[in-house]
């Protein structure tokens, strides 16, 4: 969460490969990363967080 609120305060989008390495920094045991990205990605947006990060499109939730 640390990372993406400093991005979210530049206003620094979030590629899909950069947060599938904070991901799995944070959770290395996680299986099936791209998932999971793609879900908490989907969850952040619905729950209007880290907008600036995700909400601009260049982290892709469909991909």
């Amino acid at each position: 969460m640390t990372a993406f609120s400093e991005k979210q305060l530049k206003k620094a989008p979030v590629t899909d490969q950069e947060f599938e390495k904070v991901v799995a920094v944070a959770k290395p045991d996680v299986q099936g990363i791209h998932s999971v990205c793609q879900q908490l990605v989907i969850s952040f947006i619905a729950e209007e967080r880290f907008l600036a990060v995700f909400g601009d499109g260049t982290c892709h939730p469909s991909n």
